[in-house]
């Protein structure tokens, strides 16, 4: 099925992405102001809360590794939907974690979780839009990602 741009099916299909996209975008902005205070909270150097940050990134690198090959075994809805509750779930347990290494620990996974959000978002635009559509739509995302980093 091909989408084109203007249509409520185009404009559904942004938003739910770029929702999706954005959080992951958040867990990354938002976790920067904090670390001065989340390492006085727990009595560590600035340097292990900021291997944070690395451990997400490590973790969006591993999943996208597999949330591709996942998606065209079991659907795109069904990975995505387990990506985004590895996200929300590991983002509510660092919140209350006191231990820098199981915060590090869910922090790769959470990055796991994120990967879903790039991988199907690219993965559902080339299925739903022809090339100059699915191009509109990617544009229109990227901005999107851009007003959540700021």
């Amino acid at each position: 099925m091909t989408v084109a741009p203007g249509n409520s099916h185009f404009r559904r299909t942004y938003w739910t992405l770029s929702f999706t996209i954005g959080l992951t975008s958040l867990a990354v902005d938002s976790s920067l102001p904090a670390m001065g205070d989340m390492a006085s909270d727990l009595g560590i150097p600035i340097g292990r809360i900021q291997a944070s940050l690395s451990a997400f990134l490590i973790g969006v690198a591993v999943g996208q590794l597999s949330w591709g090959t996942l998606a065209d075994r079991f659907g795109r809805r069904p990975m995505l939907l387990i990506g985004l509750g590895a996200y929300v779930a590991t983002a509510l347990i660092v919140s209350v974690l006191s231990s820098i290494e199981l915060i590090l620990t869910a922090r790769v996974i959470q990055g796991i979780g994120a990967a879903a959000v790039f991988i199907m978002s690219r993965a559902v635009v080339r299925d739903l839009f022809d090339v100059a559509s699915g191009a509109r739509m990617f544009a229109r995302l990227f901005q999107t990602v851009g007003v959540f980093a700021v």
